[in-house]
């Protein structure tokens, strides 16, 4: 396939994004809680985060 004049198949997947870490954990069943790995913030505040109020993360 091209795109552009690029070859897909050249395409080596770390020359397209760098490697990614978890920065946040979502868990929904049995408790509903938010974990944080940059900051070690554990929230259970879910409904709050997945809305957009990610300050408590800064």
């Amino acid at each position: 396939m091209h795109l552009k004049g690029v070859t897909l198949d050249k395409i080596i997947p770390t020359d397209v994004a760098p490697k990614l870490k978890t920065i946040r954990e979502y868990v929904f069943y049995p408790k509903e809680v938010v974990k944080d790995w940059r900051t070690k913030i554990k929230t259970n505040a879910i409904k709050d985060i997945l809305n957009g109020n990610i300050d408590l993360f800064t």
